[in-house]
């Protein structure tokens, strides 16, 4: 009998995919109970320590590239804070603009 789904399409045929992949296997062996009692397979944990591990090391990677040049490299020091001035500046002009237009908009009633 052919399924409805098939009829007229000659290149569908045979079984349905199953939803496992062939190395997914139900062997109890591989499979463990956390504290929380959700099934976990043993390679798991290898990754989520890997997992962390990679985002530690990374992080410090990261860190120190961009702090330990500014420690280092004087010239690239002072651009940076001058910079971060810079912003600090345009920041600080850009909401008292923005409160003196609020504030323009408001009429204050003095009776």
């Amino acid at each position: 009998m052919i399924h409805p789904c098939k009829k007229g399409n000659s290149l569908l045929y045979g079984p349905p995919l199953s939803t496992k992949y062939p190395w997914e296997g139900d062997d109890p062996q591989e499979v463990s109970i956390d504290s929380v009692g959700r099934r976990k397979k043993i390679g798991e944990e290898v990754e989520v320590v890997s997992f962390y591990i990679s985002v530690v090391v990374g992080f410090n990677a990261r860190f120190w590239g961009v702090c330990g040049t500014l420690i280092v490299k004087r010239s690239w020091r002072q651009a940076y804070y001058q910079g971060v001035d810079n912003l600090k500046g345009r920041m600080v002009y850009f909401m008292a603009d923005k409160a003196i237009c609020c504030l323009g908009k408001i009429k204050f009633d003095r009776t």
